[in-house]
Protein backbone atom coordinates (compact mmCIF):
# COMPACT_ATOMS: atom_id res chain seq x y z
CA UNK A 1 0.00 0.00 0.00
CA UNK A 2 1.40 3.60 -0.91
CA UNK A 3 1.93 6.21 1.78
CA UNK A 4 0.81 8.58 -0.48
CA UNK A 5 -2.38 7.78 -2.16
CA UNK A 6 -2.07 10.25 -5.02
CA UNK A 7 0.57 11.38 -6.96
CA UNK A 8 3.07 14.69 -5.79
CA UNK A 9 5.78 16.12 -7.34
CA UNK A 10 8.57 15.80 -4.78
CA UNK A 11 11.73 17.67 -5.66
CA UNK A 12 14.52 15.66 -5.76
CA UNK A 13 17.82 17.86 -5.15
CA UNK A 14 19.53 14.84 -3.60
CA UNK A 15 18.61 12.13 -6.20
CA UNK A 16 20.14 14.21 -8.70
CA UNK A 17 23.62 14.79 -6.82
CA UNK A 18 24.08 10.90 -6.76
CA UNK A 19 26.33 9.01 -10.15
CA UNK A 20 23.88 7.05 -12.06
CA UNK A 21 24.53 3.56 -10.64
CA UNK A 22 23.57 4.87 -7.47
CA UNK A 23 20.45 6.79 -8.43
CA UNK A 24 18.86 3.19 -10.32
CA UNK A 25 19.47 2.21 -6.55
CA UNK A 26 17.91 5.10 -4.58
CA UNK A 27 14.75 4.69 -7.45
CA UNK A 28 14.40 1.07 -6.01
CA UNK A 29 14.75 1.79 -2.38
CA UNK A 30 12.51 4.64 -2.57
CA UNK A 31 10.03 2.66 -4.21
CA UNK A 32 10.31 -0.52 -1.78
CA UNK A 33 10.09 1.54 1.27
CA UNK A 34 6.75 2.82 -0.19
CA UNK A 35 5.35 -0.34 -0.49
CA UNK A 36 6.05 -1.66 2.52
CA UNK A 37 8.43 -4.04 1.20
CA UNK A 38 10.10 -6.22 3.49
CA UNK A 39 13.13 -7.22 1.35
CA UNK A 40 14.84 -4.86 -1.19
CA UNK A 41 17.17 -6.95 -3.53
CA UNK A 42 19.80 -3.98 -5.45
CA UNK A 43 22.55 -4.40 -7.40
CA UNK A 44 25.52 -4.40 -5.18
CA UNK A 45 26.81 -1.28 -3.14
CA UNK A 46 29.45 -0.82 -1.43
CA UNK A 47 29.02 -0.04 2.33
CA UNK A 48 30.75 3.61 2.61
CA UNK A 49 28.06 4.79 0.11
CA UNK A 50 24.59 2.78 1.72
CA UNK A 51 24.19 5.73 4.44
CA UNK A 52 24.78 8.62 1.44
CA UNK A 53 22.40 6.94 -0.51
CA UNK A 54 19.79 6.14 2.46
CA UNK A 55 20.03 9.32 3.56
CA UNK A 56 19.15 11.43 -0.75
CA UNK A 57 15.94 9.01 -0.31
CA UNK A 58 14.76 10.14 3.42
CA UNK A 59 15.91 13.87 2.68
CA UNK A 60 14.41 14.31 -0.65
CA UNK A 61 10.83 12.31 0.41
CA UNK A 62 9.17 13.57 3.49
CA UNK A 63 6.42 10.97 2.96
CA UNK A 64 9.10 8.11 3.81
CA UNK A 65 7.33 8.96 7.32
CA UNK A 66 7.13 5.23 8.17
CA UNK A 67 10.47 4.56 7.94
CA UNK A 68 12.67 3.72 10.30
CA UNK A 69 16.25 1.69 9.83
CA UNK A 70 17.80 -0.92 7.59
CA UNK A 71 20.00 -3.78 8.19
CA UNK A 72 21.54 -4.98 5.44
CA UNK A 73 23.39 -8.15 3.64
CA UNK A 74 25.60 -7.89 0.59
CA UNK A 75 26.80 -11.11 -1.64
CA UNK A 76 27.73 -11.32 -5.07
CA UNK A 77 26.70 -9.19 -7.16
CA UNK A 78 23.62 -7.81 -4.94
CA UNK A 79 22.83 -6.34 -1.88
CA UNK A 80 19.64 -7.28 0.55
CA UNK A 81 18.39 -4.52 2.33
CA UNK A 82 15.92 -5.08 4.90
CA UNK A 83 13.78 -2.29 6.00
CA UNK A 84 12.20 -1.54 9.54
CA UNK A 85 9.16 0.39 9.77
CA UNK A 86 7.46 2.39 12.13
CA UNK A 87 3.47 1.77 11.66
CA UNK A 88 1.64 -0.95 9.75
CA UNK A 89 0.14 -0.13 6.43
CA UNK A 90 -3.20 0.72 8.14
CA UNK A 91 -1.67 3.07 10.73
CA UNK A 92 0.45 4.72 8.15
CA UNK A 93 -3.18 5.08 6.14
CA UNK A 94 -4.54 6.92 8.83
CA UNK A 95 -1.62 8.69 9.12
CA UNK A 96 -1.39 9.62 5.71
CA UNK A 97 -5.29 11.10 5.50
CA UNK A 98 -4.57 13.30 8.88
CA UNK A 99 -1.38 14.70 6.83
CA UNK A 100 -3.33 15.41 3.57
CA UNK A 101 -6.35 17.37 5.12
CA UNK A 102 -3.54 19.56 7.04
CA UNK A 103 -1.53 19.66 3.63
CA UNK A 104 -4.59 21.01 2.01
CA UNK A 105 -5.52 23.28 4.95
CA UNK A 106 -2.57 24.96 4.42
CA UNK A 107 -2.11 25.53 0.90
CA UNK A 108 -5.80 26.21 0.41
CA UNK A 109 -4.77 29.58 1.92
CA UNK A 110 -1.27 29.62 -0.30
CA UNK A 111 -1.48 33.93 -1.18
CA UNK A 112 -1.89 34.30 -4.97
CA UNK A 113 1.26 36.45 -4.60
CA UNK A 114 4.95 34.74 -6.22
CA UNK A 115 7.81 32.66 -4.55
CA UNK A 116 8.25 34.97 -1.70
CA UNK A 117 5.10 35.00 -0.76
CA UNK A 118 4.28 31.92 -0.64
CA UNK A 119 7.19 31.34 1.57
CA UNK A 120 6.59 33.89 3.31
CA UNK A 121 3.23 32.14 4.43
CA UNK A 122 5.12 28.67 4.76
CA UNK A 123 7.49 29.95 7.47
CA UNK A 124 4.82 32.61 9.22
CA UNK A 125 2.50 28.90 9.55
CA UNK A 126 5.16 26.58 10.83
CA UNK A 127 6.23 29.33 13.52
CA UNK A 128 3.00 29.81 14.90
CA UNK A 129 1.49 26.70 14.51
CA UNK A 130 4.45 24.78 15.26
CA UNK A 131 6.03 24.39 19.16
CA UNK A 132 9.19 22.87 19.35
CA UNK A 133 9.11 19.74 21.63
CA UNK A 134 10.52 16.32 21.42
CA UNK A 135 7.36 13.79 21.40
CA UNK A 136 8.83 10.34 20.26
CA UNK A 137 9.64 9.68 16.57
CA UNK A 138 6.38 11.89 15.25
CA UNK A 139 9.13 15.22 16.06
CA UNK A 140 11.53 13.89 13.40
CA UNK A 141 9.01 13.68 10.70
CA UNK A 142 5.90 15.49 8.66
CA UNK A 143 3.68 13.75 11.43
CA UNK A 144 4.41 15.28 14.80
CA UNK A 145 3.88 19.01 12.80
CA UNK A 146 0.62 18.09 11.17
CA UNK A 147 -1.16 15.74 13.65
CA UNK A 148 0.05 16.74 16.83
CA UNK A 149 1.69 20.74 16.02
CA UNK A 150 4.61 19.56 17.69
CA UNK A 151 8.16 18.68 16.17
CA UNK A 152 11.84 19.36 15.94
CA UNK A 153 14.49 20.81 13.50
CA UNK A 154 13.89 17.47 11.24
CA UNK A 155 10.35 16.98 11.37
CA UNK A 156 9.61 21.53 10.95
CA UNK A 157 12.24 21.43 7.64
CA UNK A 158 10.69 18.09 6.35
CA UNK A 159 7.00 19.70 6.56
CA UNK A 160 8.74 22.61 5.30
CA UNK A 161 9.83 20.45 2.24
CA UNK A 162 6.59 18.92 1.70
CA UNK A 163 4.49 22.29 1.83
CA UNK A 164 7.17 23.75 -0.90
CA UNK A 165 6.69 20.88 -2.84
CA UNK A 166 2.82 21.42 -2.98
CA UNK A 167 3.57 24.92 -3.62
CA UNK A 168 6.04 23.69 -6.52
CA UNK A 169 8.38 25.93 -4.97
CA UNK A 170 12.32 23.95 -5.14
CA UNK A 171 13.70 22.95 -1.83
CA UNK A 172 15.93 20.62 -0.53
CA UNK A 173 16.40 19.63 3.24
CA UNK A 174 19.54 20.25 4.87
CA UNK A 175 21.80 18.29 7.81
CA UNK A 176 24.50 19.53 9.37
CA UNK A 177 25.58 20.75 12.68
CA UNK A 178 25.34 24.30 14.58
CA UNK A 179 26.39 25.84 17.75
CA UNK A 180 25.39 24.25 20.54
CA UNK A 181 23.85 26.62 23.52
CA UNK A 182 26.38 28.66 24.89
CA UNK A 183 29.23 26.94 23.12
CA UNK A 184 30.93 28.37 19.82
CA UNK A 185 31.84 25.35 18.41
CA UNK A 186 29.60 23.65 15.61
CA UNK A 187 28.93 20.64 17.63
CA UNK A 188 24.96 20.14 17.56
CA UNK A 189 22.98 18.31 14.88
CA UNK A 190 20.57 19.90 13.18
CA UNK A 191 18.22 19.87 10.34
CA UNK A 192 17.14 23.41 8.51
CA UNK A 193 15.97 23.99 4.23
CA UNK A 194 17.28 25.37 1.37
CA UNK A 195 15.00 26.86 -1.00
CA UNK A 196 14.72 28.35 -4.97
CA UNK A 197 12.85 31.95 -4.75
CA UNK A 198 13.35 34.12 -8.20
CA UNK A 199 15.53 31.48 -9.46
CA UNK A 200 18.39 31.91 -6.59
CA UNK A 201 18.76 29.43 -3.52
CA UNK A 202 18.62 30.81 -0.23
CA UNK A 203 18.88 29.65 3.29
CA UNK A 204 15.89 29.54 5.29
CA UNK A 205 15.78 27.78 9.32
CA UNK A 206 12.28 28.09 10.27
CA UNK A 207 13.35 26.26 13.46
CA UNK A 208 15.62 28.87 14.15
CA UNK A 209 13.09 31.26 13.51
CA UNK A 210 10.66 29.94 15.90
CA UNK A 211 12.81 29.42 19.23
CA UNK A 212 15.38 33.10 18.62
CA UNK A 213 14.57 35.78 20.76
CA UNK A 214 11.56 35.91 23.29
CA UNK A 215 9.03 34.08 21.28
CA UNK A 216 6.54 37.18 21.15
CA UNK A 217 7.82 38.71 18.16
CA UNK A 218 8.10 37.26 14.69
CA UNK A 219 11.22 37.12 13.52
CA UNK A 220 13.42 36.38 10.46
CA UNK A 221 16.99 35.99 11.36
CA UNK A 222 17.27 33.06 9.12
CA UNK A 223 15.11 33.68 6.38
CA UNK A 224 17.02 33.78 2.79
CA UNK A 225 20.39 33.65 3.82
CA UNK A 226 23.33 33.37 1.69
CA UNK A 227 26.19 30.60 2.60
CA UNK A 228 28.45 32.74 3.55
CA UNK A 229 25.91 34.54 6.80
CA UNK A 230 24.52 31.30 7.75
CA UNK A 231 27.98 29.53 8.07
CA UNK A 232 28.79 31.89 11.37
CA UNK A 233 26.84 29.40 12.75
CA UNK A 234 25.36 26.61 10.71
CA UNK A 235 27.37 23.88 8.96
CA UNK A 236 26.16 21.72 6.40
CA UNK A 237 27.45 18.36 6.40
CA UNK A 238 25.85 16.51 3.65
CA UNK A 239 26.42 18.18 0.21
CA UNK A 240 23.47 18.81 -2.22
CA UNK A 241 25.49 20.58 -4.73
CA UNK A 242 23.42 23.77 -4.20
CA UNK A 243 25.10 27.29 -3.23
CA UNK A 244 23.21 30.40 -1.75
CA UNK A 245 25.88 33.60 -3.07
CA UNK A 246 23.14 36.44 -1.90
CA UNK A 247 20.80 37.18 0.55
CA UNK A 248 18.98 39.96 -1.62
CA UNK A 249 15.50 38.39 -1.15
CA UNK A 250 15.67 38.00 3.01
CA UNK A 251 13.04 39.26 4.77
CA UNK A 252 15.07 42.09 6.80
CA UNK A 253 16.79 42.88 3.08
CA UNK A 254 13.30 43.30 1.29
CA UNK A 255 11.65 45.25 3.93
CA UNK A 256 14.06 47.76 4.13
CA UNK A 257 15.41 46.58 7.64
CA UNK A 258 18.99 46.43 7.05
CA UNK A 259 20.74 49.73 8.45
CA UNK A 260 24.58 50.15 8.30
CA UNK A 261 25.33 52.59 10.72
CA UNK A 262 23.50 53.60 14.14
CA UNK A 263 22.41 57.56 12.67
CA UNK A 264 19.82 55.03 10.20
CA UNK A 265 18.38 52.96 13.07
CA UNK A 266 17.88 55.97 15.68
CA UNK A 267 15.94 57.99 12.31
CA UNK A 268 14.12 54.71 11.42
CA UNK A 269 12.94 54.15 15.25
CA UNK A 270 11.40 57.94 15.25
CA UNK A 271 9.46 57.53 12.48
CA UNK A 272 8.46 53.63 14.17
CA UNK A 273 7.48 55.48 17.40
CA UNK A 274 5.69 58.51 15.28
CA UNK A 275 3.39 55.59 14.15
CA UNK A 276 2.63 53.90 17.06
CA UNK A 277 4.61 50.73 16.59
CA UNK A 278 7.34 50.32 19.60
CA UNK A 279 8.39 46.60 18.79
CA UNK A 280 10.93 46.88 16.03
CA UNK A 281 13.58 44.78 14.26
CA UNK A 282 16.61 45.11 12.65
CA UNK A 283 19.65 43.82 11.14
CA UNK A 284 23.03 46.18 11.43
CA UNK A 285 25.43 43.64 9.63
CA UNK A 286 27.84 46.11 9.56
CA UNK A 287 28.46 45.66 13.35
CA UNK A 288 31.87 44.64 14.31
CA UNK A 289 30.65 43.57 18.15
CA UNK A 290 27.38 42.63 19.17
CA UNK A 291 27.37 43.54 22.86
CA UNK A 292 29.28 46.88 21.32
CA UNK A 293 26.39 47.43 19.06
CA UNK A 294 23.45 46.39 21.81
CA UNK A 295 25.08 49.00 23.71
CA UNK A 296 25.20 51.39 20.91
CA UNK A 297 21.21 50.49 20.06
CA UNK A 298 20.23 51.05 23.76
CA UNK A 299 22.07 54.70 24.02
CA UNK A 300 19.82 55.04 20.79
CA UNK A 301 16.70 54.21 22.12
CA UNK A 302 16.84 56.26 24.86
CA UNK A 303 18.18 59.26 22.86
CA UNK A 304 15.52 58.79 20.77
CA UNK A 305 12.89 58.52 23.58
CA UNK A 306 13.47 61.63 25.08
CA UNK A 307 13.99 63.62 22.58
CA UNK A 308 10.38 62.55 21.09
CA UNK A 309 9.37 62.85 24.89
CA UNK A 310 7.63 59.70 25.04
CA UNK A 311 7.07 58.30 28.27
CA UNK A 312 7.98 54.15 28.88
CA UNK A 313 8.35 52.10 31.60
CA UNK A 314 10.76 49.72 29.67
CA UNK A 315 12.93 49.37 27.40
CA UNK A 316 13.54 45.69 26.08
CA UNK A 317 16.41 44.65 23.60
CA UNK A 318 16.84 40.95 22.64
CA UNK A 319 19.77 40.71 20.06
CA UNK A 320 20.70 37.69 17.68
CA UNK A 321 24.90 38.20 18.28
CA UNK A 322 25.83 35.58 15.72
CA UNK A 323 23.49 37.10 12.81
CA UNK A 324 23.23 40.99 14.20
CA UNK A 325 19.57 41.18 14.64
CA UNK A 326 18.12 43.11 17.18
CA UNK A 327 14.79 43.31 18.18
CA UNK A 328 13.63 46.45 20.47
CA UNK A 329 10.69 46.69 22.49
CA UNK A 330 9.65 49.94 24.24
CA UNK A 331 7.10 48.95 27.19
CA UNK A 332 4.43 52.18 27.21
CA UNK A 333 3.54 53.02 30.77
CA UNK A 334 0.21 51.63 31.63
CA UNK A 335 -2.40 54.39 30.70
CA UNK A 336 -0.83 54.27 27.59
CA UNK A 337 0.91 57.43 27.75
Amino acid sequence: MPIWLEPMNIHKVYYHHLSSRHRAVYETLERGFLAFEPEIAVTRVERSAIGDILNAVLLDNPLLFSFRDITFHTSGPRTDIFPQYLYSAREVAEISRLCKAAVSKISARFPTGGDWEKELYIHDCLCQNVTYKEVGHTAHSIVGPLTGKTGVCEGIAKTAKLLFDKAQIDCCVVMGNVKARDQAALTEKHMWNKVKIDGIWYNLDITFDATVGDGESKRYDYFNLSDEEIKIDHAQSLDAGIRCPESARGYYETNGLVMHNQQKFASFLKKSIANRIFDVTVKLPSAADAETAHAKVMQNVQKVLDEMKQPYRNVQVFYNSDQRIFNVKIIKNENGS
